[in-house]
């Protein structure tokens, strides 16, 4: 006869504990909002470290005019509706001007950018998204005379390590929550002086399902069987 209350009182605090899971996923979710798993950074040394694995989306550089690195157009800043810079203090910066023994594209790529106010924060607003559409965002962030180390956050953070004279650039992965994703960029470190967040550029790609990617190999296995078929037909 007192089973039945105990089994009772947990039953509601199970019921409880979903409605609670419930709630916070319904709040994550429709805040637009996903953990992006940042991969480890690079050094930018050439054109051909800008990222073409998958299909781009969109690509935006805080410049002026618009650029074109390994094949990746980077539109001026502010000229496409799905990648919005704000907290800015300044665009197209004049970082440096260093040939670094390419293009005036990517000599461009590397020197000039954006950065915060001393000690402020900005943002950077993906628009557009699917809801559920995996995505690869690259963030490139070029170089300065003064080493202005930045973090790039959004879930999780990723600190660039960027230095006087070290370009660098990072992917991170994310599935989409909503149709919009914000990161939030900034010095890693404050001292009171000089506490500057800085950037370039960033291209957002779509990741394909692994859905299609079997469709894809099941259309190559089935080429390849038909030309075995005509091929042994020709030697019969």
């Amino acid at each position: 006869m007192h089973i039945e209350p105990r089994i009772l009182k947990t039953s509601k605090a199970s019921l409880f504990s979903l409605g609670i899971a419930l709630f916070l996923a319904v709040t994550l979710s429709s805040s637009g909002q996903a953990v992006i798993d940042w991969d480890t950074v690079q050094d930018l040394d050439e054109p051909g470290d800008i990222y073409t694995a998958h299909p781009l989306v969109v690509a935006e550089a805080a410049f002026t005019s618009d650029i074109t690195v390994n094949g990746i157009t980077f539109a001026a800043a502010d000229t496409v509706n799905d990648i919005t810079f704000s907290g800015v203090l300044d665009t197209d910066a004049n970082f440096v001007n260093e040939d670094r023994g390419f293009d005036a594209d990517y000599n461009r790529l590397v020197n000039r950018g954006f950065h915060t106010s001393d000690g402020g924060t900005g943002t950077i607003t993906l628009s557009g998204l699917t809801d559920g559409q995996r995505y690869r965002v690259q963030i490139i962030v070029g170089y300065w005379n003064n080493p202005f180390p930045t973090s790039f956050i959004s879930g999780s953070t990723v600190d660039m390590g960027n230095g006087a004279g070290t370009p660098k650039w990072v992917t991170g992965t994310f599935d989409a929550s909503g149709t919009t994703q914000v990161i939030t960029f900034q010095a890693t470190t404050f001292d009171g002086s000089d506490d500057f967040g800085i950037g370039s550029a960033v291209a957002l790609y779509a990741v394909p399902e692994p859905a299609n990617f079997a469709v894809l190999g099941g259309l190559a296995a089935l080429g390849f069987a038909v030309s075995r078929r005509r091929r042994r037909s020709c030697l019969g």
